[in-house]
């Protein structure tokens, strides 16, 4: 299975680096952050209303905010005619495709509906304890 890639903003990483003296399980926070690359969904996210794509999820007392991008079209950092042509292209081939596997149903908004008869929604449950 392919990982996710974990991006962190300017802001993000000035936070991260003030929290690197200031907070004693520092390296307990990059390692979940660092595990959102497998499991972006793992038990105790929280999808923050009124974003389609934006999650948090807690550690101490400090709230991790992060964007997942399932949608190739959505990752790609082309000019809009080219995201809006790469969009297409997916979903033209996913009519004829055996079966397309989402990890749940937001991403049914993203794709456009159900494009053929195959799609097989499976939730990603995480085994992961988080404090």
């Amino acid at each position: 299975m392919d990982n996710y890639n974990i991006e962190i903003s300017s802001a993000g990483e000035k936070d991260l680096k003030k929290l690197q003296n200031k907070l004693p399980d520092f390296d307990d926070l990059i390692n979940i952050i660092d595990d959102l690359s497998i499991d972006p969904r793992p038990i105790g996210v929280r999808k923050i209303k009124g974003f389609d794509r934006t999650f948090r999820i807690r550690f101490c007392s400090y709230r991790i905010i992060y964007d997942i991008y399932d949608f190739y079209a959505d990752v790609v950092t082309l000019p809009k005619l080219l995201r809006w042509i790469t969009a297409k292209i997916d979903k033209f081939f996913m009519k004829f495709a055996s079966a397309v596997i989402i990890v749940d149903k937001s991403i049914l908004k993203q794709i456009g509906g159900y494009i053929n008869n195959y799609i097989v929604i499976i939730i990603r449950i995480g085994f992961y304890y988080i404090k």
